[in-house]
């Protein structure tokens, strides 16, 4: 026979050749009549039996009474009613089970419907078509659909235990070594960590690993996935029979088998995406459940667009970093996890913009996405080997031994597009795309933004203006001109790409719904916080439904409501918000995920407003551990958390402990991002803010004044961040009674952000209201009212009666109203 035929070697290799139970046939067991032997393996030998009553064939499994224990018998009679309610024309029937003595103690044993016909490897012998194959394992997939609805996870698919009747159905045999979907936890732990149950070429990962905690009905579906890629390309996806046990789990749970399409170029395209889907090494990359699996399989075989997608870009930096560890220097693992956490987002939308779109021509659509896969697998083979280019460059041989940063990884690859891919538009585009995202994650918007020009113009000339990948691209680079306060421009982008993506897709389109979630994102930054709240409550509502309540979408939108709740003054909500996304983060992407991280420094900051500093400052110094773990020191990530720890301590009046974590934030920023960054400014505006914290007056205005220098080099007054550092040095001068120039300061300032920036922006609203205080402490009462009047009304209207800011600004309105009145000065 072929190795379409070979069943595969059962785990309990270490046992004699072929596993049995080394005892005589009995002549009867209880109430079945023994005939002769079917077969048998390493858990049992199967005997075609006759039951008495009712008189009728069946197939009869007695297990190895030594496998069992005590408690695994109790637990294997559980389960035996468990089997009994599987009716479902794709699985052989389980008559009954139970326990019987055949003179070796108490033996397990299993009686279900004798299926007379031939195993599915043998038939798909004679069947070769790949439509023939798929239709018959959609069929098998519902059979196991009905199991794991019914409470019950099979553990040991394999041709050999599927057999197809005379009338081509097929049947699943051998729930014999099931297990419940819902066992407890007490009983679960009866099948020990590390015990192998399954036959090995057709485990998955998680089943390998012998965590009994880890396994559920994805499991399953990765067994289909290997029967799929074994029955389609005539071998199994990785050849076991020569290795060793040990190198046999290495290669399953490590090694990606060759791509279908590689041994069968006619399986190119969707039928290699569907069945790479299946056999993805992590559960939650798998299909969710073998309904999932049938569904895509019959999208394909009914000429439809099927929802699986290739391996993103994302994944595939993911990967590369996994395999070139001993290559990658720390610099490149922070680039990866700057583009996992900066590109996943915008790329999503492009991954799932086909996801709805219906072909108007059955002959057509097939051949049709057949190119459009081979198209876009081109792309993603010439993006990869030029990241994984990329990303050897970080090797310290290869940079003779030079210590290079992130920067300098990735200014390298940007120089090395130009003339990289003469007449591939479409592969720079993307290229580009994932260098501008990355420049957006390490704060270098000038340099993201020229990346990300470039993307849009070539997706537009590779694909026209309103294809996905070009309103991505545009989304993107929206995101950009926000970050730098550019939001007419933003607005214009981000808009119109809500507007193209409500033409073309349904309302719960997952693209839309994400462009919808980076227009709040603009509302908020421009100050319009009730708008921005509602927008990213509808889209979090619309991710949950259509995308699931943990996918990547929706957390974000729910974190993003949080921030805006936050920033409300809301911090009763914004906290509670927090931790339901944390939680979930952890849950799905585990502790260490940048993501987690992300929500663990957020939950910090709003327990930092509540005043539950005991329970913050723990979660900081958590998450900066963490991040200095998975990101490395200088990682602006990790600067972040540092920076937030620094002002709980300031805010806290700890200055002398918080003096060497901004001291380390200002070094590290100009150490890897350098002199003339945004986060350096940010940087070195925090400790001129410790130094006048200090006492240390003269130093703390040289720090400002050198601020305001580097504000203005990088910034211009249509940028939010250039008013900081400027407003912060003006009210250091009042401070030190210096008035006049002080009150010339700000009125400056007020005339630039009322100039630049939207009424209700943050920034502006603090400027007027400091400015409003200096003019009254100054005694300039008249130019004082109307900013301290306008400030506290849109403080109110934008953040609430009872924010902080809220009530600084009425308690300072109240001082001017007495200055008036002559009671104070």
């Amino acid at each position: 026979t072929g190795p379409a035929n070979r069943p595969g070697a059962p785990v309990e290799r270490a046992e004699s050749a072929e596993g049995e139970v080394p005892h005589r046939t009995p002549r009867r067991v209880g109430r079945f009549a023994i005939e002769r032997r079917l077969g048998g393996g390493a858990m049992g030998v199967v005997y075609l039996a006759w039951q008495d009553h009712p008189r009728r064939q069946v197939a009869l499994k007695l297990m190895r009474p030594d496998r069992f224990n005590p408690a695994m018998l109790r637990r294997f009679e559980v389960e035996a009613q468990l089997l009994g309610r599987l009716q479902h024309p794709g699985i052989a029937r389980i008559y009954d089970a139970g326990t019987c003595d055949v003179g070796e103690g108490a033996t397990p044993y299993v009686a279900m419907e004798y299926v007379a016909g031939v195993t599915l490897a043998t038939w798909a012998q004679s069947h070769a078509e790949p439509r023939a194959i798929l239709s018959m394992l959609a069929r098998v997939a519902d059979a196991v659909e009905h199991a794991h609805r019914k409470g019950v996870i099979h553990r040991d698919l394999k041709p050999a235990n599927i057999v197809v009747d005379p009338d081509d159905a097929p049947r699943i045999l051998d729930f014999g070594v099931s297990r419940a979907v819902d066992d407890d936890p007490t009983r679960r732990r009866q099948t020990a960590a590390g015990e192998f149950v399954g036959t090995l070429p057709y485990m998955s990962p998680e089943q390998i690993a012998g965590d009994p905690d880890a396994l559920d009905t994805r499991s399953d579906v990765y067994a289909l996935g290997v029967i799929a890629y074994e029955l389609l390309a005539g071998r199994l996806p990785h050849d076991l029979d020569s290795t060793t046990l040990a190198e046999a789990v290495r290669l399953v749970t490590q090694d990606d088998p060759a791509p279908l399409g590689r041994l069968v170029p006619a399986l190119r395209g969707d039928v290699e995406t569907i069945v790479g889907k299946a056999l993805a090494k992590e559960p939650d990359r798998r299909y969710q459940s073998a309904a999932d699996l049938a569904a895509d399989i019959r999208r394909w075989l009914d000429d439809e667009p099927i929802l699986a997608r290739p391996q993103t870009t994302g994944e595939t930096l993911l990967r590369l970093a996994r395999r070139n560890k001993a290559l990658v220097a720390v610099s490149a693992a922070s680039l990866i996890a700057v583009v996992l956490f900066a590109v996943g987002m915008a790329a999503k939308a492009v991954e799932a913009s086909g996801q709805r779109d219906r072909a108007v021509e059955a002959e057509r659509v097939s051949e049709r996405r057949r190119l459009a896969a081979e198209a876009e697998a081109a792309i993603a083979r010439s993006v990869s080997e030029f990241l994984s280019n990329m990303l050897v460059s970080a090797d310290p041989e290869q940079s003779l031994g030079e210590s290079l940063t992130v920067r300098d990884v990735v200014d390298a690859a940007a120089a090395g597009v130009d003339g990289a891919f003469p007449g591939q538009p479409s592969v720079e585009s993307s290229v580009r795309g994932t260098l501008g995202a990355t420049y957006r994650g390490l704060g270098l918007f000038e340099k993201a933004e020229h990346q990300l020009e470039q993307a849009a113009r070539l997706a537009t000339s590779a694909f026209g203006p309103d294809d996905p990948r070009t309103i991505a691209a545009n989304r993107v680079l929206g995101m950009v001109l926000t970050d730098q306060g550019r939001f007419d421009e933003a607005e214009s982008l981000l808009f119109d790409a809500v507007q193209r993506l409500e033409a073309q897709a349904p309302q719960d389109e997952p693209a839309l719904i994400l462009a919808r979630s980076d227009l709040a994102r603009l509302r908020t930054e421009q100050g319009r916080l009730d708008e921005a709240a509602e927008m990213f409550r509808t889209t979090a509502d619309d991710a949950t439904r259509v995308l699931g309540p943990d996918d990547p979408a929706t957390l974000t939108a729910l974190h993003n409501l949080a921030t805006t709740k936050r920033i409300q003054g809301d911090y009763e909500g914004a906290e509670e918000l927090t931790r339901t996304v944390l939680e979930a983060r952890r849950r799905t992407l585990g502790p260490d995920h940048p993501q987690t991280l992300y929500s663990g420094n957020a939950l910090a900051a709003v327990l930092q407003r509540r005043g539950k500093i005991d329970e913050a400052e723990p979660l900081y110094r958590d998450t900066l551990a963490a991040r200095c773990r998975i990101l490395g020191t200088d990682h602006p990530s990790t600067n972040t958390v540092r920076q937030n720890l620094a002002t709980l301590l300031i805010e806290n009046g700890r200055l002398g402990e918080a003096e060497p974590l901004v001291l380390e934030v200002l070094q590290s920023c100009r150490r890897s991002l350098g002199p003339r960054h945004p986060r350096t400014l940010m940087a070195l505006n925090m400790h001129a803010y410790l130094l006048e914290d200090l006492g240390q007056l003269e130093e703390a205005e040289r720090a400002y004044r050198d601020a305001v220098e580097l504000a203005s080099t990088i910034f211009d007054a249509s940028a939010p961040e250039w008013y900081p550092p400027q407003s912060n040095l003006a009210s250091l001068l009042q401070r030190l009674g210096r008035l006049d120039e002080a009150s010339d300061r700000f009125s400056e300032l007020v005339a630039k952000a009322q100039a630049n920036l939207p009424e209700n922006q943050l920034y502006r609203c603090v400027i007027e209201n400091n400015a409003g205080d200096c003019l009254r402490q100054a005694g300039r009462l008249d130019e004082a009212a109307p900013l301290l009047e306008g400030s506290l009304a849109r403080f109110e209207a934008v953040l609430g009666a009872d924010h902080p800011r809220t009530v600084k600004a009425r308690t300072r309105l109240e001082a001017l109203r007495a200055a008036e009145r002559g009671e104070g000065g």
